[in-house]
């Protein structure tokens, strides 16, 4: 598959799921928080990193607005990438037929970006994803999430 082609698929995927365009990324946004997802293109070869980030409103003191900066440049206040079982699909030089990786994007989005930019949205939420396991809590930030739930 081409890099055209996956983007392609990969935008269609995004705003097919609730997630808006700005910026070359993608977003979600509550009273809560703001998920940040953008492709990273590998500079050693036809690979892609899927950034995931998330902006929590109140920690820091911070309200955030979608920006340039958030989606292209900020790491956020949590920052992870999909999990080790899925980072084949990026690789565009691996065996997979076009059809495999459209078929396992699809799979990506249905069992984990979804539910991952859902349960993201509200502080609770970010506390079972740390639960789940697919994400890493700094401790300041699971601080400020356990006292203001």
């Amino acid at each position: 598959m081409d890099s055209k082609n996956f983007k392609t698929i990969i935008d269609f995927l995004m705003k097919n799921n609730g997630f808006t365009a700005a910026y070359g990324g993608w977003y979600k946004e509550s009273q809560d928080a703001i998920i940040v997802l953008c492709l990273q293109h590998s500079t050693y070869g036809p690979t892609y990193y899927l950034n995931i980030k998330i902006y929590i409103h109140g920690f820091l003191n911070q309200v955030y607005k979608i920006s340039k900066f958030l989606v292209q440049s900020d790491v956020g206040d949590i920052f992870t990438r999909p999990l080790k079982e899925y980072s084949n699909i990026f690789d565009l030089d691996n065996s997979l037929t076009d059809d495999t990786r459209k078929v396992l994007l699809e799979s990506m989005f249905s069992n984990y970006l979804v539910p991952l930019s859902n349960l993201s949205l509200s502080k609770q939420g970010m506390l079972e994803l740390e639960n789940r396991n697919w994400i890493t809590l700094l401790p300041a930030v699971n601080n400020y999430l356990r006292t203001n739930k």
